[in-house]
């Protein structure tokens, strides 16, 4: 009881390295998680290959929209380190995540296909591997989920790296393997060996489709849904595999899904920060989920009950509550247990946050003396024996700070990064460091003899650079009006369609207009 801010990622660091063992932690939405995983990179510099972050869909269900490509690999590649991980790691989710049932283990593990220089490689069953993975054919592959093929090369963005791979053959054999840069095409580093991924949580091989179809068509008369409606889906999935949003229909894809905590080490740790929040924040998503489907079912789309798609909190409770989790909590709130033989052991932890020395340096009117209360901040930290660190965004920022602080005689020294005091015991009593590095907010910790502070909190917020006017686009300059049904036009991004007029769509309740382009094959 008692963490609030960054405070909290530096406890859970602390705890990582104290008790080895693999820690799971929940929180309630995606911006917390993103700036949690942001400042366990700070306090665990040496350690970032065992920090995991398994994203939620940043898309309502039932809504058959894509999803960003990005969010799909970077789960898949979540779900595929926790599973063959050698290491204890972190693993930082949302209760939005936590929820979705997911693609059951064997099916991931079936479908990674080890590649190796030197090897023999049957080209034809890889493409088909990529396509039933859900890859999408590209002339050149410029983010997760695409793969090209030129000659005796095949390109691929697999979800388990950072960068594109490219597979070079000598007749049937591996002649090489590199990543490479998708903004220049250059070689980044060459490899003897690769792993490829499926690129979405939806397989779907050749055998997969027949049975696959049977399931769909038995839902679809469940929900009496058009026959030219459910022919047209058939076709698609008979042509293309999965399609844009399959990921809602997951239960007619698999017979069987699994969920994350069947992903979970059996050892992990599982932290929850704010229950109450979590809690709040997972009845939220469920109500969603139950209006969405709604909503689809009265537009007879495809669509199956949020149950079979989703857990909901009481199972998640009881779940977690098996695993003896350990709650972080700000205030101390009386729980709905009423035998206190029964409540669960707690901790306050002495820790404060740094709002009134921010508000005194940033609201400084004078230009003399601007860094006078952060130097009188730091001595008083300082005389009581604390390790006192300044954290700045950049090396400019470092050194900036630096020189206006040589005026008022504090004795510091430029560190490296968090690892000069990441354990207690290598610290040294009252000493000022200022380091590289980037967390949300700064905190004062007696009990670990610890005191930081951020740039933010020492200048303020940075303000957005006024960008410097361009002249108008062409595009700016175009009058709908002057575009007639079925002109040829140039879109920026997609290429050459043919524009098929205006049409009007509802999304989350907000009608507004579209253009509708046509490309290759109607899509």
């Amino acid at each position: 009881i008692g963490l609030q801010g960054s405070e909290r990622a530096y406890f859970i660091a602390r705890l990582y390295r104290e008790m080895k063992k693999p820690i799971v932690v929940l929180l309630a939405s995606a911006k917390e998680a993103e700036q949690f995983m942001a400042d366990l990179r700070f306090f665990m510099p040496d350690a970032t290959d065992r920090l995991h972050y398994l994203p939620p869909y940043n898309i309502l269900p039932f809504k058959f929209i894509a999803y960003h490509s990005e969010t799909a690999a970077h789960r898949i590649r979540t779900l595929y380190q926790v599973l063959n991980t050698s290491r204890p790691a972190i693993t930082v989710t949302t209760i939005g995540a936590l929820m979705q049932k997911v693609i059951p283990r064997q099916a991931i593990i079936d479908f990674a296909e080890l590649i190796m220089v030197g090897e023999e490689l049957d080209r034809d069953q890889l493409l088909a591997k990529l396509q039933a993975g859900g890859y999408s054919r590209a002339v050149i592959v410029e983010e997760p989920g695409d793969f090209s093929v030129r000659g005796g090369i095949i390109d691929i963005y697999t979800p388990l790296y950072r960068d594109a791979l490219r597979i070079e053959f000598f007749g049937d054999w591996v002649d090489s393997l590199r990543f490479f840069s998708v903004d220049n095409q250059r070689t980044i580093d060459t490899i003897d060996e690769a792993i490829i991924l499926p690129c979405r949580e939806a397989i779907l091989t050749a055998e997969d489709i027949s049975p696959v179809v049977g399931r769909i068509r038995e839902h679809a008369a469940h929900l009496e849904m058009p026959v030219t409606q459910v022919r047209k889906l058939v076709d698609r999935i008979k042509r293309e595999g999965t399609f844009p949003g399959v990921e809602s229909l997951l239960p007619l894809i698999y017979p069987q899904l699994e969920s994350f905590f069947d992903y979970m080490p059996r050892n992990a740790l599982c932290v929850l920060a704010d229950p109450g929040e979590l809690e709040k924040a997972a009845s939220e998503a469920q109500s969603r989920a139950v209006m969405n489907y709604e909503a689809a079912r009265s537009e007879k789309r495809l669509c199956v009950a949020p149950d079979r798609l989703y857990l909901d909190w009481a199972t998640i409770e009881s779940k977690i509550d098996g695993l003896k989790p350990l709650a972080m909590k700000l205030l101390e709130v009386v729980g709905r247990r009423t035998d206190q033989a029964e409540a669960p052991h707690s901790k306050h932890l002495r820790v404060a946050d740094n709002r009134d020395i921010g508000a005194v340096l940033t609201g400084a009117q004078s230009r003399e003396n601007l860094l006078a209360p952060l130097a009188d901040w730091i001595k008083e930290h300082t005389a009581h024996g604390q390790t006192t660190l300044l954290v700045c965004r950049s090396k400019l920022q470092v050194e900036r700070l630096q020189a206006l602080l040589a005026p008022y005689r504090v004795p510091l020294r430029i560190g490296s990064d968090f690892r000069e005091v990441a354990a207690p015991a290598r610290r040294r009593q009252g000493e000022v460091i200022i380091c590289q590095g980037e967390i949300v907010q700064g905190f004062v910790w007696p009990d670990e003899a610890l005191a930081i502070i951020t740039e933010t909190e020492i200048f303020g917020a940075r303000q957005a650079r006024r960008k410097r006017r361009r002249p108008p686009s062409p595009t700016a300059l175009l009058d709908f009006d002057d575009l007639k049904q079925g002109e040829l036009i140039v879109h920026d991004d997609h290429g050459i369609g043919r524009y098929e007029g205006l049409v009007k769509l509802q999304i989350e309740g907000a009608t507004s207009d579209f253009l509708l382009i046509l490309y290759k094959d109607d899509d």
